[in-house]
């Protein structure tokens, strides 16, 4: 593709915007009040421990061991407050993705955002004028994480666009455009937070996010469909054949399930619903640890791994109790001591934070260095839906929303614990610690990449332009198409799948020979063994 086919490409993107007004409403709001969160939670964790000594002032700290103490404090309440969204959400979160596959991703987004604002609501109550005691934050966060919180909401938006886009390399670059538009819109976030720090509370601050989250609400409601995409209705004509058969069948088995609803209790209710929940968990779970041909299945693990890093590094990192112990630092010598003005500037500049300094101009350069870390999310996108069928691809990215929840843990538990044991002789250890994780994960990828090339993955169908074209224009509405069009469009297809087929079966063979230890199965290359070629 050349540059002129690509601007081609990127402006009829652009002109055709569906999930990316949600990630820019979602994340500006967040990013905006998660800045003004972030001092008070410092001095509402120093006021619970110190309210009644009159010596203390915890919107000024002058004492270094008082200091100490409540960065230490602020470490633990990080863990708790973590906790209490992450058990929940990792079933959540393979849930919902597997119930995207099969229903459609408006239900999911508009179930994350309403989350989201529940957790934002729990802060609010705890931050402004009406102080509830600060373990309140951790109850809001329980049920904020049963709907998947703000982790899900990109990797479903990811989703939907693999749905609706054919081509891998034109899904990087709509991921991309997504993600620059989700990057714009934290930093832009950040720069208003700091403008408005000196005019505006933290309530206040709260109160945009909520308004910003309900417009993301009704946005999703007007233009993203509940229906399937394409290749969701594609897969399902496969699996049932003929449509007349299907039809009749589907027209019988409602008028059963309807007589036998007559009946129903509320437990029956909530049993039924349990063990439909039960069988989308178990549905997440398999995409992980199926067998897959050939290296497939550790390309899923270390993508996952390398982008639960940089999700650490580049997100949690910024927004997590330790870089906001770090920057209100104020009695060592060197210390930052920044203010929410401070804070919101450096948000709206960077990212991703790989070393520490002890001076303004070193922060930001060391956060310049990570203006590109959300191109590693695109890229996966784009690689996955080489790897996986795309009837799969949402589970795939709710389990990296779940690797997303984790790197949370690791920022809190582990990233916490080590900057609580070196904060008295090395306040910046934790930085350079970080960075040698990330250096392993790019050895990792570079692994993936190899190997993957030397498969034959990557290369794209050629396609021509209007079909490009009329797939993007079409994205975000109702599908008209009824099964008998996508029967049409299977036997358009076949052709080219068989040829697919024999291919990926000449590379079994070719490699049947050469076991590695990241191989799925031994068994997976008989003949004998009906598997999928994915």
């Amino acid at each position: 593709m050349g540059p002129s086919a690509l601007l081609r490409e990127i402006r009829f993107s652009l002109s055709h915007l569906t999930v990316e007004p949600i990630g820019f409403l979602v994340f500006f709001g967040w990013s905006f009040a998660n800045t003004f969160q972030s001092p008070y939670i410092y001095r509402k964790i120093c006021q619970v421990y110190y309210a009644a000594d009159s010596s203390v002032n915890c919107s000024f700290l002058v004492d270094g061991n008082v200091e100490d103490s409540v960065q230490m404090r602020n470490a633990e309440w990080s863990i708790f407050i973590v906790l209490s969204f992450l058990i929940p959400v990792i079933f959540a979160d393979i849930i919902i993705g597997s119930f995207g596959d099969r229903h459609g991703r408006k239900l999911p987004l508009l179930i994350a955002i309403v989350g989201v604002g529940i957790s934002e609501y729990g802060y609010l109550l705890t931050l402004s004028s009406i102080s509830t005691p600060f373990w309140t934050i951790l109850i809001f966060g329980f049920f904020a994480g049963l709907t998947g919180y703000i982790s899900i909401i990109p990797m479903t938006c990811y989703a939907y666009l693999a749905d609706v886009t054919e081509e891998p390399h034109l899904l990087t670059l709509r991921a991309g455009i997504y993600s620059a538009i989700q990057t714009t819109a934290s930093g832009l976030g950040g720069f208003l937070a700091a403008a408005f720090a000196s005019v505006l509370t933290v309530s206040i601050a709260i109160d945009v996010e909520l308004v910003l989250l309900l417009l993301s609400c009704f946005y999703v409601l007007y233009r993203i469909p509940q229906k399937p995409g394409l290749r969701e209705i594609e897969r399902k004509t496969r699996k049932v054949a003929p449509i007349v058969s299907k039809t009749v069948t589907r027209s019988n088995n409602n008028n059963e399930e309807k007589k036998k609803a007559v009946g129903k209790s509320g437990f029956d209710y909530i049993a039924e619903w349990t063990k439909r929940a039960v069988e989308l968990l178990v549905e997440g779970v398999k995409v992980l640890v199926q067998p897959r041909e050939g290296h497939r299945r550790s390309f899923i693990l270390i993508s996952m791994a390398a982008l639960v890093v940089c999700y650490t590094t580049a997100i949690e990192t910024r927004t997590s109790g330790i870089i906001y112990s770090f920057v209100f630092r104020r009695t060592d010598d060197g210390s930052l001591a920044w203010s929410l003005r401070n804070l919101g500037l450096w948000q709206g500049f960077g990212y991703l934070m790989w070393l520490a300094g002890d001076s303004d101009a070193l922060m930001y350069i060391a956060n310049a260095a990570g203006l590109f870390s959300g191109l590693a999310l695109p890229a996966v996108a784009g690689f996955l839906i080489q790897i996986v069928p795309m009837s799969e691809i949402g589970r795939v990215f709710s389990l990296f929303a779940i690797g997303a929840d984790l790197s949370c843990l690791l920022a809190t538990v582990i990233y916490s614990n080590i900057y609580r044991a070196t904060v008295s002789w090395s306040a910046s250890f934790v930085w350079f610690l970080m960075s040698g994780v990330q250096f392993i994960a790019v050895l990792a990828i570079l692994w993936v990449h190899v190997l993957s090339r030397r498969q034959g993955m990557g290369a794209s169908r050629v396609q021509p332009i209007t079909s490009v074209r009329h797939a993007i224009s079409r994205i975000g509405e109702e599908s008209h198409a009824n099964d008998l069009e996508m029967m049409k469009e299977r036997e358009r297809k076949e052709k080219s799948k068989i040829v697919r087929s024999i291919a990926s079966v000449a590379e079994r063979m070719e490699s049947a020979n050469s076991p590695s230890l990241w191989e799925s199965s031994e068994d997976l290359r008989r003949v004998d063994r009906n598997i999928s070629f994915y």
